[in-house]
């Protein structure tokens, strides 16, 4: 199984905030010293041979259960203290809208 980087697809297929890798994809086919036939989903629209260059190994996910899990719990919060009354309150105007700020005791 391999991945495909983004830079193998058109430009206007990608962009800069998607994930690094697609795939995983199954390897079929070996055509040459460093060419490969891989097994495209059909909505793709490209040609299912690729260079080395393109690919990385899939490595999947460590599932190992035998390991033991080491995990955290969030902090729990103190709940806040109520508010006795407001002292001043704003407008703040932004270039999205605008927040209301509050100075409370």
């Amino acid at each position: 199984m391999v991945c495909l980087r983004p830079e193998r697809f058109h430009p206007s297929t990608y962009q800069k905030l998607q994930a690094k890798k697609t795939g995983p994809f199954r390897v079929l086919k070996r055509l040459g010293k460093n060419v490969y036939l891989l097994k495209l989903p059909l909505d793709l629209h490209i040609s299912p041979i690729f260079n080395v260059e393109d690919m990385c190994i899939y490595h999947g996910h460590h599932n190992d259960v035998s390991e033991e899990l080491d995990l955290q719990l969030p902090p729990t919060l103190s709940p806040r203290p109520k508010i006795e009354y407001v002292l001043d309150d704003q407008l703040v105007s932004t270039q999205q809208g605008g927040y209301q700020k509050f100075l409370v005791k």
